[in-house]
């Protein structure tokens, strides 16, 4: 009897299992692919990177190059603020400095044709400005 009540209740049922710690970024599986959603992280780095383009585009490196060490503190790996960081050396005319970011943008934005293409005519006006 006492059985019974228990069971009435719900009360002797066993503990469901733990859940899983949540993930930053959760996967979502599409067409037999899993896929990472992006992390806040790098959608915070991903504004601050567009933000720094329409800087660059207004000449203002400065103000550019503070908003792009944002987004790399936070998504280091996102090799776009590497190109656009060289974009602003370069406005700055400090070629060294242009050439460092471009080597990290070719580096993280291997995998990506297009920016691959962008990187290298990047590098070519690197050169062509540090030729005397």
């Amino acid at each position: 009897m006492v059985a019974l009540l228990c069971l009435a209740l719900g009360r002797c049922a066993a503990a469901p299992p733990p859940r899983p710690a949540r993930e930053s970024a959760p996967q979502r599986e599409e067409a037999g692919e899993t896929r990472q959603e992006p992390s806040p992280r790098s959608v915070a780095s991903l504004q601050f990177t567009e933000q720094a383009r329409l800087l660059i585009q207004e000449n203002k490196p400065d103000e550019a190059l503070s908003i792009l060490e944002r987004a790399v503190a936070l998504y280091p790996s996102n090799g776009r603020n590497y190109y656009y960081m060289a974009e602003a050396w370069l406005l700055k005319r400090n070629v060294s400095q242009a050439a460092e970011f471009n080597s990290l943008a070719a580096m993280y934005l291997r995998d990506e044709p297009e920016w691959t293409i962008r990187v290298k005519a990047q590098h070519q006006r690197i050169w062509m400005k540090a030729k005397p």
